[in-house]
């Protein structure tokens, strides 16, 4: 096997989608996930006093569209489409924020969750020697 990374096509990061709540991804405080939805560990062990555990409970049982960069039965997710209580997909990076009300526009969504990670992140799939692109002869 090769050291060489490679960013998952859009098909493959699709294929990671997986549809849960945060409550299914966060334990420990520590996850990516947790961070997104910006729930500490310290309010999930109880011990910050000012933490407000009703908006704690709301955020851990909201569902989500979680993907995973590294494939999908790799790592944990790393990105994620919100899910409305109205059905609405919801997506966030940084300050730019989009809706969706369909499947049509959950694709777009999804068009545009996957060249921000490409264009912010680092790739994470390890390429094999089937998927290693033909050099042609190298120099002596």
């Amino acid at each position: 096997m090769s050291n060489q990374k490679r960013y998952p096509t859009l098909a493959e990061y699709r294929e990671s989608r997986k549809r849960c709540h945060y409550r299914d991804l966060i334990k420990t405080g520590d996850e990516i996930a947790a961070s997104f939805c910006g729930i500490a560990s310290e309010d999930l062990n109880g011990t910050n006093p000012h933490a407000d555990r009703e908006l704690i409970q709301k955020r851990l049982d909201t569902e989500v569209l979680a993907y995973n960069n590294a494939g999908a039965d790799q790592g944990e997710p790393s990105e994620f489409i919100e899910i409305l209580d109205n059905g609405d997909y919801y997506l966030i990076l940084g300050n730019y924020e989009r809706t969706a009300s369909d499947e049509a526009g959950l694709a777009e969504l999804e068009v545009e969750l996957y060249e921000w990670m490409v264009a912010e992140g680092d790739p994470h799939l390890d390429l094999d020697d089937s998927d290693e692109p033909d050099e042609g002869p190298r120099p002596c």
